[in-house]
């Protein structure tokens, strides 16, 4: 029986070697000493995105393909080490996870994961040449052999890739990163950008509210305006109170404000005038003066660092800050990159690249506190004024130095008066960065406050802040004690990350709070761990006793239970996504207090109904609470019930601001303190620039304000508010938003920076692109106008067109937009063909231009020999 199958492999033997024959006759030639009764062939080794390349392979006499090993390995990037005095190869395995090794001295065998012995035939050797055969040799690298005889290849493939491969992929995801990048970097740019001070109407926001009936409770009037004056911003705010307990009415808080800010200048930025708010130790609203050398809104970059990691030998790494590739390190490239700094935290991704395949993703994070400043940068503020409250007048003085870049020192002083002045009180804070991830700070204040805390914004198990310090009484802001004795405290967060697997999903946060006089008395404390479970977020709490003050006997300390669960299946979803939060306090094991609450969110509106029991509320008490934005404002409005009474009360609120294009932009959140954005996008068919009657309006184009949208109505017109006055942005229309692809902008962006309190008027003219078509002719000594590199650049813009001649000397130009151009041939073109002096021809293409410019046939002469 088994006499048929030997004669099988005999058979299949024959054809094999009769394959590799015919193939070594057209294809190889001897190399070294082949062993008798070995055939030698060459083959074709493939790895996805590695280059083809021709190895030989021996086959033995029984049929089986030994591979080079130095030969295939070299390409792949695989690390390896023959030993030829101990008879072994060592390869190392996948991600350099230990290593593999075949022996031919003694006894032979292959160690990968477990040990196995080798056939006579397995391996051949010759001097420091190494074949193993196929099979053997895919159980090496761990990867996938495939010897196809028919078209004499290999193909090789290993999961998670070759080292060759995983580099080769990261070098050309680099190189997409670039080209991405480059092309960011012809946005217009706004580094340079001038501020033109402007006086228009700008925005004015209302507001009214009141009980939901007639009770002592008065009802109010709300209003603020706001307009732009000189570059400057306008503010007033005036309140009317009506239905009082006297049943009169009156006007209250008449303010008036106005800042005026200087974009880039050194000595100051910003003034203030009128109704304003000290800088300082403590913010306080004051009637008064204040000025600043402190930009209006800081920018997002920092600084630069130097960032480097040590490697091994063959190891190289990308930084990427988010998705987007900061810098890396290979052969090439080596040494420190600089790496952006944002305020607030910078998150960077360090993803390594080892030589055996290894990839390893680490992070790193950088903290920037708002108050620190660049190494060499200094900041002050100042202000006097009668205080609103409190007092009666009062100044302040502020100065704020980067000693480095990891250090900022902050000094001033503050003084108010009541009959008379108070002691100045000096005050100081230090802000220092100890490290990556790492934020330290020190307060103090005479007579006020000392406090220090330590921040960690690392990616590892355990971060967090601990604050500590003491308040004097009145001081501090220390809201929940009224003891006339100082307050010591102490407060912590702490998120711990893949601290609880079974409960959490993504990390468990443990805050706490501890207050106590400084002289002794009754302490407050506060414990709560809060983490996320599968249907939502668990918190659980102890608390030292929090109805002490309502006079009830003391019942120790409180213990919370709150979970919160997001009903998200597909049942609950037509209900608008309900969210129900219940909550139980426990003292001495008796229920003192608990509340339930479900919520709602139907379509721009918000619903809650909530059900509450606790000491001091006089029983159960039930709200029910909602708002609704109707695009021109939005409403709030809240019913109580308990003790069988019901109250309850509504307020409404809205903006609505002023521009030329659409009159009146209404305003859901607000508007004042900032600009807007407002134009056409139209057909510029009489082509002056302007939107006339004989133009064409343009519906649902998409403009660009920054990192907003806006999109034109069916009149062309667009605007959008909430944009940073003083600020640099570019307004940009999207040329693919627009339907008629011959119709392009005029200029396709503007940067600006937006006057404040009102609209800033950017109009997109569309006009119609035109075709240039002409031909070279060849003159004396020029034998052919075929393959000519032709510029045609914008004398006014500089903007370049490149093309380049068919066959027959003719060219063409596409997509043309109006203007004034010059043709000329370009250099390395006139350099080949021996111009030193290219023909230049002016084209003007106007706004009624044909569609087609046929230009007068160029004849080219050459005055100079060609090169060579």
């Amino acid at each position: 029986m088994a006499v048929p199958g030997r004669v099988a492999d005999v058979v299949r033997t024959l054809v094999v070697l009769i394959v590799l024959a015919c193939a070594c006759a057209l294809r190889a030639e001897a190399q070294g000493h082949i062993p008798a009764g070995y055939e030698e062939g060459l083959f074709d080794v493939t790895a996805p995105g590695l280059p083809q390349q021709s190895v030989p392979v021996l086959v033995t006499p029984r049929g089986k393909f030994l591979l080079p090993v130095r030969t295939i390995l070299d390409p792949l990037g695989v690390p390896y080490r023959v030993e030829t005095d101990s008879g072994v190869l060592r390869v190392t395995r996948p991600a350099g996870i230990g290593t593999a090794s075949a022996w031919w001295v003694g006894a032979r065998r292959l160690e990968v994961k477990t040990a196995a012995p080798l056939d006579s035939d397995d391996v051949y050797v010759d001097g420091p040449a190494v074949f193993l055969a196929a099979t053997r040799f895919a159980e090496l690298i761990e990867a996938t052999v495939d010897v196809d005889v028919g078209t004499l290849t290999i193909a090789l493939r290993r999961e998670g890739g070759f080292p060759a491969q995983i580099k080769l992929d990261a070098r050309e995801r680099r190189r997409e990163e670039a080209l991405i990048a480059l092309a960011s970097e012809r946005e217009p740019s706004t580094g340079n950008v001038p501020f033109r001070a402007r006086t228009g109407a700008g925005v004015v926001e209302w507001g009214f509210g009141g009980p939901l009936h007639r009770t002592s409770a008065p009802s109010t009037l709300d209003l603020r305006g706001g307009m732009g004056l000189q570059g400057g911003m306008l503010q007033v705010h005036g309140t009317a109170v009506m239905g009082g307990p006297a049943g009169g009415s009156g006007l209250l808080d008449r303010e008036i404000t106005y800042r005026r800010v200087f974009p880039g200048q050194r000595w100051v930025q910003q003034i203030q005038l009128g109704s304003v708010i000290s800088d300082g130790a403590e913010a306080r609203p004051i009637q008064g003066i204040t000025l600043t050398n402190a930009p209006f809104v800081r920018g997002l970059h920092f600084d630069e660092v130097a960032f480097s990691r040590p490697l091994p030998p063959g190891w190289e790494y990308e930084v990427y800050e988010g998705s987007q590739l900061i810098g890396f390190t290979d052969e090439s490239h080596k040494g420190p990159m600089s790496v952006p700094l944002q305020y607030g935290t910078t998150p960077l991704r360090v993803r390594l690249y080892g030589p055996a395949g290894e990839i390893v993703e680490s992070n790193v994070s950088y903290v920037i506190p708002v108050e620190q400043l660049r190494a060499g940068e200094w900041q002050y503020a100042a202000g006097a004024g009668r205080c609103v409250l409190q007092c009666t007048g009062m100044w302040y003085g502020d100065v704020r130095r980067g000693v480095t870049r990891e250090l900022t020192l902050q000094a001033g002083a503050d003084a108010q008066r009541d009959s008379g002045w108070r002691s100045v009180r000096p005050y100081g804070a230090v802000s220092y960065l100890p490290k990556p991830g790492w934020t330290a700070e020190l307060q103090a204040r005479r007579n006020s406050y000392v406090r220090g805390s330590v921040e960690s914004f690392t990616n590892g198990h355990v971060n967090g802040a601990v604050t500590t310090g003491l308040n004097l009484p009145g001081e501090g802001g220390v809201a929940i004690s009224t003891s006339d004795d100082a307050m010591w405290f102490a407060q912590s967060t702490f998120r711990f990350r893949d601290f609880l697997p079974h409960l959490t999903q993504r990390s468990f946060l443990l805050s706490s709070r501890v207050e106590a006089p400084q002289h002794g008395g009754n302490s407050r404390w506060d414990v709560a761990a809060t983490a996320p479970i599968r249907v939502g977020m668990l918190e659980v709490g102890v608390q030292s006793d929090p109805f002490a003050e309502t006079g009830a006997p003391s019942g120790g300390p409180l213990l919370r239970l709150a979970p919160t669960i997001m009903l998200a299946s597909n049942t609950f979803r037509r209900l608008q996504y309900p969210i129900v939060r219940l909550e139980a306090g426990l003292q001495r094991n008796h229920l003192v207090q608990w509340e339930s609450a479900i919520s709602l969110q139907p379509g721009r509106g918000f619903v809650s109904l909530t059900l509450r029991h606790a000491p001091g509320l006089g029983g159960t008490q039930l709200a029910l609470g909602g708002s609704y934005a109707f695009g021109v404002g939005r409403v709030i409005g809240r019913i109580t019930q308990h003790a069988g009474q019901i109250d309850g009360g509504y307020s409404a609120s809205g903006a609505v601001a002023f521009g030329s294009v659409r009159r009146a932009t209404p305003l859901e959140y607000g508007g004042l303190g900032l600009s807007g954005v407002e134009g056409r996008v139209f057909r510029d068919l009489d082509g002056d620039g302007k939107f006339g009657a004989h133009d064409e309006p343009i519906a649902d184009a998409t403009v660009r304000v920054g990192g907003f949208v806006a999109h034109t109505d069916a009149n062309g017109r667009y605007s959008m508010w909430n944009v940073l006055p003083y600020q640099a942005v570019n307004v940009q229309i999207d040329s693919l938003s627009l339907q008629d692809p011959a119709w392009v902008p005029a200029l396709p962006g503007r940067a600006l920076r937006p006057s404040p309190q009102q609209f800033t008027t950017v109009d997109f003219a569309l006009v119609r692109t035109r075709e240039i078509a002409g031909v070279l002719v060849p003159g004396a000594k020029i034998a052919t106008t075929a393959g000519v590199g032709l510029e045609l650049r914008d004398v006014d813009g500089g903007a370049l067109n490149a093309s380049r001649t068919f066959s027959d000397g003719a060219f063409y130009f596409g997509r043309v937009r109006p203007g004034h151009y010059r043709l000329a041939v370009a250099k390395a073109s006139a350099s080949a063909l021996g111009i030193t002096t290219p023909p230049e021809i002016d084209v003007v293409v106007g706004a009624d231009s044909d569609a087609i410019i046929e230009l007068k046939p160029i004849t080219l002469e050459r005055d100079l020999p060609p090169s060579p």
